[in-house]
């Protein structure tokens, strides 16, 4: 006769890219709250290629709200906030995403490409972004399209 196995056969662990954090901590609430109260006193402002205080385009925005309670997220440029918080430790799998976190947007979704876009995560399906031009700061339902499957947690 054949035998059994004792044990179940072992599923191989599947390791995340780097920079991503399997069990991140969650966001620091204090600090995320001061991010996304500065976000949305900028709502109505025009998009523009600038950091405001008048004008914001995506990275600006993040970049600015984040810096208002003393958080660095990288550089000024999507791609380049991205490569930062991943250089941290501080990418989580968008299915854990939180308030405050930031969400990226590539072509086809893809975590090794240039980023296109940046918004921040408000909780509920909602975002906060700096569009494009023609449009101005605004709250929106968060978009899939694109959506990269890692998100930056500044905090935590």
């Amino acid at each position: 006769p054949t035998q059994q196995p004792t044990t179940p056969p072992t599923q191989p662990r599947v390791n995340p890219p780097p920079g991503v954090d399997p069990t991140p901590p969650p966001p620091t609430p204090s600090l995320v709250d001061g991010a996304i109260a500065f976000a949305k006193a900028q709502l109505g402002k025009p998009y523009g290629n600038a950091m405001g205080p008048d004008v914001y385009d995506c990275a600006g925005l993040v970049k600015a709200s984040y810096a208002a309670v003393g958080v660095y997220v990288g550089p000024w440029g999507s791609t380049s906030q991205y490569n930062y918080l991943a250089g941290q430790n501080r990418l989580v799998p968008i299915g854990q995403i939180k308030a405050g976190d930031l969400l990226f947007y590539a072509d086809g979704g893809s975590a090794s490409g240039t980023k296109y876009h940046v918004a921040i995560y408000l909780g509920g399906n909602q975002m906060l972004e700096a569009p494009y031009p023609g449009l101005t700061v605004r709250i929106t339902s968060m978009r899939t399209f694109d959506l990269v499957p890692y998100a930056g947690r500044p905090t935590g």
